[in-house]
């Protein structure tokens, strides 16, 4: 007995001194941010209660091993100075990650460490009011405060009052539970498991971003420079609005027959709109859609990378163009959206968004628009103006703001009986619904813009792909059937007087079989534009177009009736 009493006072004497209980509850504190995103990674699907418990323990373990070494160490003063810089430096990765996390929704990550790189000078001035905003809001929210200062009643309680053994064999208990709980985390976690590691995860991150800016610099060492720029003419008929969507289907658009009204402004300007019906994305996924949208590569093409042919910023800035690209999607898109290499030349870039996690905090399409006024005011003489929204991107309803909350459950219920849908199921189409119609509220905000606007501009508006939203079956997500996209285009009155032969092509290939990897020689024929690359025959402007089977993920779309 004595010399079991002998074994727990040797393994509980660390704890014993009150500055090492400060030190311990100041580390878990900071290991409890460090952990703060892992509760909402998509890896672990345990309840909230579980994950938040495994969360702690581990953050239990971590300050118990820094505390053990400090001790062990203290009478070792090179030893000593060196884990007290390991603590240091662990402390700040996880305060880091904690503060990351509170204002975008994404912590320590490769995506982080990408922007970071990428950011220039313009952005920092850019980006510093809206920090000191997030600043204020979000990390320094009541509860935020609160769960701090209560950290600090509780470490200064136990100092003050506590038994310091009783305390000890409790942080010890704590720790072990959090080995149990690694282990057994480990299991589940899989491949994902370095997550939970701050200084694992940062050194993975350095290692992504590594790699991916090597895989990034070999590839544009293989762009051309804008191939055969000899053979471009144009004569700059109209400037250009060109917004991008995301995951909206024309099968949600009151436009196009829905029956719920998810497109109000839209539906009241479209006798002075052109609604082409019969447009699919030559992808259900973003990137390969925007290497069509993008560049010159067609839908069918399956050997040829996108990086083999020109790119449509290139086009209109070697036509004389100043090219805006503004986008409420991440700017990591090499690796995300694919769109950031292929938009590196535009004349100005601005980025809303971090990330594409659900978590992330949102900012909305409409953001955007005051951008896109400065854009009009803006002297140069011609301009093409690109928007890419974030659209109807799950999570439908943190796409829009409170006041778009306008459809509910019983919306749904009214107009569709479907035998698969419960009432989450309902609510998730309502999202979806919303969603769409604050995509409406943008691209109409647009429209006005380019109808005031002091030369002949035309806009279009097209989604990358569309989504399955219980719309035939128990499925949410995308299938072939939902790459049925909106495709609208605009043109102010000065566009109308001034061209009006165009106009009347424009009305005549409406109902033309239309796949968005094309949209590139629509746009060309519409400004003027001629060049080696341009290829009537998928040009739908063109009298020498030519229906034909059109191309989804590389393959004949099962869906398509061209004869």
């Amino acid at each position: 007995m004595k010399k079991l009493d002998e074994i727990i006072t040797k393994i509980t004497k660390p704890f014993t001194c009150q500055r090492y209980i400060v030190y311990w509850g100041i580390i878990y504190l900071f290991a409890v941010l460090g952990l703060y995103d892992f509760t909402h990674t998509d890896i672990i699907m345990q309840p909230k209660t579980v994950i938040w418990l495994y969360v702690l323990m581990v953050a239990a373990l971590k300050a118990t091993v820094f505390i053990i070494l400090l001790w062990y160490t203290r009478k070792r003063k090179w030893l000593h100075v060196v884990v007290w810089m390991l603590i240091s430096i662990f402390c700040a990765l996880c305060l880091i990650n904690g503060v990351s996390f509170s204002l975008y929704g994404i912590g320590i990550s490769n995506h982080m460490l990408i922007v970071m790189a990428q950011t220039n000078v313009q952005e920092i001035k850019e980006f510093i009011p809206g920090l000191v905003d997030n600043l204020v809001t979000d990390v320094l929210k009541p509860q935020f405060i609160i769960g701090i200062l209560a950290v600090v009643a509780f470490i200064y309680s136990v100092v003050r009052y506590a038994n310091r053994t009783v305390f000890s064999i409790m942080i010890y208990g704590c720790s072990l539970l959090g080995v149990i709980l690694i282990i057994m985390g480990l299991f589940l976690l899989g491949a994902g498991r370095t997550s939970i590691f701050t200084y694992t995860r940062t050194l993975r991150s350095v290692i992504l971003v590594s790699k991916e800016q090597h895989q990034l610099k070999e590839m544009m060492a293989h762009v051309q420079k804008f191939p055969h720029a000899e053979s471009l003419k144009t004569q700059r008929l109209a400037d250009i609005c060109f917004i991008i969507g995301e995951s909206a289907s024309r099968t949600h658009m009151s436009l196009y027959g829905y029956p719920i009204n998810t497109c109000p402004k839209m539906l009241n300007k479209r006798d002075s709109l052109f609604v082409f019906t019969d447009a699919i994305s030559s992808s259900t996924s973003t990137v390969y859609n925007m290497e069509r949208l993008l560049t010159f590569m067609t839908d069918d093409e399956t050997r040829n990378k996108w990086y083999q042919y020109p790119l449509l910023v290139d086009l209109f800035k070697n036509a004389g163009y100043k090219v805006w690209w503004l986008s409420n999607q991440e700017r990591t898109g090499f690796w995300s959206n694919g769109s950031a290499p292929m938009v590196r030349n535009a004349d100005v870039k601005i980025y809303r968004s971090l990330s594409l996690d659900d978590n992330m905090i949102v900012t909305y399409d409409g953001d955007l628009l005051e951008y896109a006024s400065n854009v009009f005011t803006d002297k140069s003489r011609y301009k093409f103006i690109n928007m890419h929204l974030m659209g109807s991107h799950t999570d439908y309803k943190k796409r829009y703001p409170a006041d778009y909350d306008y459809f509910n459950g019983d919306t749904i219920k009214q107009k569709f009986d479907r035998p698969w849908l419960n009432d989450s199921k309902v609510q998730k189409v309502a999202e979806y619904d919303n969603s769409i119609r604050y995509t409406d509220y943008v691209v109409d905000s647009m429209i006005n813009m380019v109808s005031k606007a002091s030369r002949p501009t035309l806009l279009l508006y097209v989604s990358d792909h569309g989504e399955n939203v219980y719309d035939d079956r128990d499925f949410v997500g995308r299938d072939d059937k939902s790459v049925k996209v909106p495709f609208v285009i605009y043109v102010n009155t000065r566009f109308r007087n001034l061209y009006p032969e165009l106009t009347a092509v424009l009305n005549r290939a409406k109902d033309r079989p239309i796949s968005t990897g094309d949209i590139i020689y629509m746009l060309m024929t519409v400004t003027g534009t001629t060049y080696s690359y341009y290829d009537p025959t998928r040009d739908a402007l063109s009298d020498r177009f030519k229906p034909r089977h059109r191309y989804v993920n590389g393959k004949p779309w099962s869906h398509d009736h061209i004869k």
